[in-house]
């Protein structure tokens, strides 16, 4: 594959790798103290950690420390252990040990670990907002505790291959925990309702000579679930409230970090950019799979998020590793994922098929191609592969996939080689391929298919030329909206917007519509309500700058206008709409392991700020979503207490839920006027609360975009 093929420097396919920089084993430092609760030589150590393990940054190849930044701003010791001074910046209650072989405490949810590591009383040193504990596994060696904000990350350094290379912890069960679970070794702590609540990563060793090495997690003296199925309850009671967690690894360069973290669920077990891919496995579940990390490379875990708990559940892995690949849900029930790149091959040929009622994955067959950054469109019921790239470049060749054998066969080949080229469906039976590069060339050519025409036919082209960029379909005309993407002078923001019909032999048109506020690349965009697409994030610079901004398309107004922003800035990340929420799951990008959901608020002018805060319930609500608790209490926020709160109502005993749903109008009564027969039945059928509930701002806004304009 070309540089001019890869998407300039967001989609290498070089992988980035661990970087050793004249690690030796490091000094022994003596200590020593700043006069202000912190070491200086710890301090000197950590630096000298730090610039000795580094990793290649995705995706613009600079070097960033294996340890991380730390959230903490400081420790204060109270009694026998260590608290963060800005406790509130960490998803969960952490307390770090005064001496190296004191407990460390998770809270989460109202589930509590303690784990005491076995090893030498070596006492904590503070170094701005780290944890070091010196020489308390042997001569040299040091413990590094880094605060996230989903957990802890600890980093062992040995400069030399020690006696055993293992790690143990003393495990005592607290309170709420229900079982543990130890899957594609990753140990989740459960609730009593089988819920994961706690979690310890899987871990790695890091060599000097810059391979990661994955690092074994066994548990002994209680009973763990093994099942990747996932659990709807405590399947495996644990049988013992303490527990010994073992750590083992092998086949390392020394010196070496070995890297275990505990964390809550809220987050994934893995960074994810490059990007992963993700399915709506039912109403309320998502599969994510595969990416790419800079420390192991490509992935073969996936993970489901359940939206009616708001955490993350690992489940069986892939059997192959993989990232820039395609998946879609069957009409089996099970899901496809096919293709990708990863460090071997490096394009993937191989499919496997997910069982969600068992959490396994099955090996199917190959296709004819391999292929990375490919559009997949269903036809007729059957998945489809379009283009892509491959070892030799760019390709036109197209395969499509039975369920039912579990075959792949020849599909129809478009006229043009495309790699990075997007694709939108027009119903089950037609769609459209936009753009992407051939060589080092970038494409405005189009392709229309359609099962009635069985064949590929000339699309119009563009009116710019594209790879790498967004095709959402949308309701009524325009059929098909473009944005974003890359051409020979850098990243866009243009977007444009495809008139016509899919039959052939006619082409379309197409028509520039407004720019976008910034350019972007590796951005997300799914479709809202009728005529209504909204993009997320992305890169904006060749210098790899991202955004966190999300804007939405209208296609009535041809306009964009301002949407609510993500948390996190976020590129080359999955993003999808659940439908039990009607809200969109923004996951991973980048070095991100985080996900968050959007929006969307009634911003209709009945709804009052709420006061009333007394509850846990509400105190939640107003952490996650603060415009419930400063701007209006709406429909969204009413949704939020069961999804949030575990419950329908808040009890109104204590104050928690003292403002009603916002209704700045009445239940439409009557129809829309002789111009637009038919558009209060189109609205009714689109969206019910309309006209059984309130006629409010969301509703007169689909006037505009179903029905073309304005009811009475």
């Amino acid at each position: 594959m070309t540089g001019a093929e890869s998407m300039a420097s967001y989609a290498k396919v070089g992988l980035g790798a661990i970087t050793a920089l004249g690690i030796a084993a490091l000094p022994a430092c003596q200590t020593s103290g700043s006069g202000d609760g912190e070491s200086l030589d710890a301090t000197h150590h950590l630096g000298q950690l730090r610039a000795a393990f580094r990793i290649t940054q995705v995706p613009d190849g600079g070097l960033v420390p294996v340890i991380g930044d730390s959230i903490a701003a400081g420790y204060e010791q109270r009694g026998a252990a260590l608290h963060m001074t800005n406790p509130a910046a960490a998803e969960l209650d952490l307390a770090l040990p005064a001496s190296a072989d004191g407990a460390r405490r998770f809270t989460s949810a109202g589930v509590a670990i303690s784990a005491r590591l076995r090893a030498a009383p070596a006492a904590a040193e503070i170094a701005g907002g780290y944890v070091i504990y010196r020489e308390a596994l042997g001569d040299r060696t040091s413990i590094i505790e880094q605060a996230r904000p989903d957990g802890v990350e600890d980093f062992f350094y040995f400069p030399a291959r020690p006696a055993s290379e293992a790690l143990a912890f003393d495990v005592d069960l607290e309170a709420g925990v229900g079982g543990l679970r130890l899957v594609a070794n990753t140990l989740e702590i459960l609730d009593a309702a089988g819920v994961p609540r706690l979690r310890v990563n899987p871990p790695v060793a890091v060599g000097a000579d810059g391979a990661a090495i994955a690092a074994k997690l066994a548990v002994a003296g209680c009973a763990v679930d093994t099942d990747p199925a996932i659990p709807s309850r405590v399947r495996t009671p644990p049988g013992a409230r303490s527990c010994q967690l073992h750590l083992s690894w092998t086949g390392v360069t020394y010196p070496a970090l070995v890297d275990p973290t505990w964390v809550t669920t809220g987050t994934m077990a893995f960074a994810r950019p490059y990007p992963a891919s993700s399915t709506v496995i039912d109403d309320h579940r998502v599969l994510v799979t595969g990416g790419y990390d800079a420390t192991t490379g490509a992935h073969n875990s996936a993970e489901i998020w359940d939206a009616s708990t708001g955490v993350w559940t690992v489940t069986g892995s892939m059997t192959d590793r993989r990232y820039d690949h395609q998946q879609v849900l069957l009409g089996t029930g099970k899901v496809l994922v096919t293709g990708g790149l990863n460090a071997v091959t490096p394009f993937v040929a191989s499919s496997e098929e997910y069982d969600p009622s068992t959490g396994t994955w099955s090996h199917r067959a190959v296709m004819a191609n391999a292929r990375a950054r490919f559009p997949l469109v269903v036809v007729a019921g059957a998945p489809v592969v379009l283009g892509g790239l491959g070892p030799a470049g760019a390709l036109a060749a197209c395969e499509k996939y039975d369920a039912v054998g579990h075959t792949w066969s020849a599909f129809a080949s478009m006229a043009t080689p495309r790699g990075g080229a997007a694709a939108a469906s027009n119903g089950p039976n037609a769609f459209l391929v936009t753009g992407g590069q051939q060589g080092s060339a970038w494409l405005n050519s189009t392709e229309l298919y359609s099962t009635a025409a069985g064949a590929f036919w000339p699309g119009a082209p563009m009116l710019g030329k594209r790879a790498y960029h967004t095709a959402n379909p949308v309701t009524g005309n325009p059929r098909v909206l473009i944005t974003g993407g890359s051409d020979s002078t850098g990243y866009l923001k243009t977007a444009e917007a495809y008139f016509g019909s899919f039959v052939f032999p006619q082409p379309g048109s197409w028509s520039a519509v407004s720019d976008m506020s910034m350019p972007r690349i590796a951005h997300q965009a799914v479709n809202l309500s009728p005529g209504r697409v909204m993009v997320c994030g992305g890169m904006q610079t060749t210098a790899g700058a991202n955004t966190k901004t999300c804007e939405t398309f209208d296609t009535f107004t041809f306009a964009w206008s301002a949407d609510c922003d993500m948390t996190t800035p976020r590129d080359g990340f999955t993003m999808l709409t659940v439908p039990s929420l009607t809200r969109e799951l923004a996951a991973g990008g980048r070095t991100l392991a985080s996900a968050e959901l959007s929006c969307h608020h009634d911003k209709c002018t009945s709804g009052i700020p709420l006061v009333g805060t007394s509850s846990a319930c509400i105190s939640s609500i107003c952490s996650t979503d603060p415009f419930c608790c400063t701007t209006a209490w709406d429909a969204l926020c009413i949704q939020e207490v069961r999804t949030i709160c575990g419950s329908l109502t808040c009890p109104e005993s204590e104050g928690s839920c003292p403002h009603p749903l916002c209704t700045p109008g009445a239940a439409l009564a009557s129809g829309c006027d002789s111009g637009t027969a038919g558009c209060a039945a189109s609205i009714c059928a689109t969206d019910p609360y309309c006209c059984t509930t309130a006629w409010d701002s969301i509703c007169v806004g689909e006037v505009a975009s179903i029905c073309g304009k304005n009811c009475n």
